[in-house]
């Protein structure tokens, strides 16, 4: 029997099953974006923190003795989130100084034989912990700004059609790998049609909702520099992913793995439009 080609794979069943969850994925986020408000926002951010939480800590923390391990970490980043993205900024400093006297009162008393495990571990818990809480409180941040819910579809436009392009683009014309030793599927013609598509959604998003608020030229530069930045997120989960010995992040979300396969481009995406806003807009 023929082996299927690649565009018999692109119609494959797995990819029909991806692309009827992001259309119903991409629908319901924009309703809540649109109708929502803030607090819209911060309830879906705070759902996927405590989502993303689980999967990171299940995925560094895999065998059932370090069941604490996990608790803790994902308890404390959503304490963290929760005075983060809440309207509490100004007590985070405090939290975050909790949060660390927490984490290193609990890792010493729990402390194992092996001290280089211990701040292994340690450095896990730490990472995981800010790497999401971080990350994904730049969304309530972009929402509150002037008609924010336009700027979260930019940043959503930008790094899934970033992750279609180089999809599509991988599947057809890839041939020469790109970081094979972290992402063995991913080309270097893959990484093209990830910026073109990005800077085609960029262009359009802009056109039709934020005409006032950007050029062309901003476009293309956040459409650009956004799908480096989206397959920088992509990659840094891919190594996570390949030093655990994981295929999915989990999978809560068919045809996509986890929350954080989901988002994981979405993440590094944010910081970079919240940034074009303080900077050249003054918001």
């Amino acid at each position: 029997m023929a082996e299927p080609t690649k565009k018999e794979e692109l119609l494959s069943s797995n990819f029909k099953e991806r692309f009827v969850t992001a259309a119903f994925l991409i629908t319901a986020l924009i309703l809540v974006l649109v109708f929502g408000d803030v607090i819209g926002v911060q309830v879906i951010v705070l759902m996927a923190a405590g989502i993303c939480y689980y999967e990171y800590f299940n995925m560094v923390f895999k065998d059932e003795s370090y069941l604490y391990y996990k608790w803790i970490g994902t308890a404390l980043g959503m304490v963290l989130m929760f005075f983060l993205v809440s309207g509490y900024e100004q007590y985070i400093f405090h939290v975050v100084t909790f949060a660390v006297l927490v984490l290193f009162f609990f890792y010493l008393g729990f402390a194992r034989q092996n001290h280089v495990e211990l701040v292994k571990e340690l450095s896990l818990s730490f990472f995981g912990i800010f790497y999401v809480c971080i990350l994904l409180s730049y969304f309530v941040f972009i929402r509150r700004f002037p008609e924010g819910y336009k700027w979260i579809i930019l940043v959503l436009g930008i790094a899934w059609l970033s992750d279609t392009g180089g999809y599509w683009c991988g599947k057809v014309f890839g041939t020469k790998k790109l970081m094979p030793i972290i992402s063995p599927h991913k080309t270097v013609e893959g990484a093209f049609g990830s910026v073109v598509l990005a800077v085609i959604a960029s262009i359009f998003i802009s056109y039709f909702l934020l005409r006032d608020s950007m050029t062309l030229s901003s476009a293309i530069f956040l459409g650009g520099v956004g799908s480096l930045c989206a397959q920088l997120g992509d990659l840094c989960e891919s190594l996570l992913k390949r030093n655990f010995s994981v295929k999915d992040s989990g999978n809560v979300i068919p045809g996509h793995g986890g929350m954080l396969d989901c988002i994981d481009s979405v993440l590094f995406v944010a910081p970079l439009i919240y940034l074009y806003n303080k900077i050249f807009l003054g918001l």
